[in-house]
């Protein structure tokens, strides 16, 4: 199944890697399980694409 949200542990190459998902009324997945980012991770990772964006104005 085609799946767009990468942050979850079942994500691989644009689709899910579950056999069979569930959805809730509004059509997400219930299965889906988020991966936790370290805030000082992500912190560092804004700033370089920050940088790099700013690079190429």
């Amino acid at each position: 199944m085609n799946c767009e949200n990468n942050f979850c542990i079942y994500w691989s190459e644009g689709k899910c890697i579950l056999e069979n998902i569930s959805l809730d009324a509004s059509g997400r997945c219930e299965d889906c399980i988020l991966v936790n980012i370290d805030e000082s991770l992500l912190a560092l990772l804004r700033k370089k694409l920050l940088d790099k964006y700013e690079e190429d104005l």
